[in-house]
């Protein structure tokens, strides 16, 4: 993956998280501040690119199978897992590999295994 395809994923999770009331760090902080470390493991994408007959309009299409993780980092293990499949096609012009990303990310954050495990362990955290 290029710096630049990077910091566009990054700035898509980023953003997400945000929108459903998760704190991020900033790229200029310390990550072992985090207490929970999210990766995306890309495991397929594919991407087609038609031109429609007459050449009037291109259509792309996007897919990617990502397995998700949540790292712990206070207890040093993977607190979730899970695996998730999007798909996108644009004609508008808009990067259709960005929007399938985007989708498969907010899939995973709309997960009960996800909300249930971080807030297990919040629970936890505040009971001490």
């Amino acid at each position: 993956m290029t710096p630049e395809a990077f910091q566009i994923f990054t700035a898509v999770v980023r953003e997400k998280l945000k929108l459903v009331g998760y704190k991020t760090l900033s790229q200029a902080d310390d990550i072992s501040k985090a207490r929970f470390l999210i990766s995306g493991i890309i495991l397929k994408v594919k991407f087609n690119t038609r031109i429609v007959i007459g050449g009037s309009r291109v259509v792309s299409e996007a897919t990617y199978n990502v397995k998700w993780e949540v790292y712990n980092q206070q207890k040093r293990k993977i607190k979730y897992s899970e695996k998730t499949s999007s798909n996108a096609t644009s004609d508008t012009g808009e990067d259709p590999l960005i929007i399938a990303f985007r989708e498969s990310f907010r899939e995973f954050l709309a997960s009960d295994g996800l909300v249930d495990s971080i807030e297990k362990h919040l629970t936890i955290q505040t009971k001490r």
